[in-house]
């Protein structure tokens, strides 16, 4: 899959949620609404630089994740993003391209995917699992959308981070 083409998943997987919060502060009474998220055109570019420039709303997409303006850099590291509720760092490792997460205090937490591409992949399952719950619909078997979010991000050696961050509704009916 091109990165055009996994940017563009991520990017409908959160306007689908974005659609499924509307409707819920819709139900609510309220009356500002979250934006849908733009696309970018430019398929030349970093898929990692082309996240950069998005605009995420607060509470989107799955558990908080937000992307920095600018990256923060040293000679092992890019971080890109990270955690709102957990105050959790998101970087790509220089070296052999995976991506990680650090805590607040730069203490080591799990490697998260094989590379940015499949991080979003990743997300993108967990999201569109979350936009079907905001919908009601039934999830038929948790653990293998769990499974899909784990071979998306690059395999078995990720399940425990995919595990912690998967839908607290649908973490209860796993253990």
């Amino acid at each position: 899959m091109s990165k055009k083409e996994v940017a563009k998943r991520f990017v409908d997987a959160v306007n689908a949620y974005i659609e499924v919060q509307n409707e819920k502060m819709k139900r609510y009474g309220l009356t500002e609404f979250l934006p849908e998220v733009a696309y970018l055109e430019n398929e030349q570019e970093d898929l990692l630089i082309r996240f950069s420039k998005h605009t995420f709303p607060d509470n989107t997409p799955h558990r908080h994740l937000y992307f920095f303006d600018e990256f923060k850099q040293n000679s092992e590291y890019i971080a890109f993003g990270g955690n709102a509720n957990y105050n959790d760092v998101y970087v790509v490792e220089k070296k052999t391209g995976k991506v990680l997460v650090f805590s607040e205090e730069e203490k080591f937490l799990n490697y998260c995917a094989d590379s940015f591409a499949s991080f979003l992949e990743a997300f993108t399952v967990l999201i569109n699992l979350e936009a079907a719950l905001g919908r009601k619909k039934e999830i038929a078997d948790p653990l293998a959308i769990l499974n899909e979010a784990v071979a998306a991000a690059g395999g078995e050696e990720y399940q425990a981070f995919y595990k912690f961050i998967f839908p607290i509704s649908i973490e209860k009916m796993l253990n």
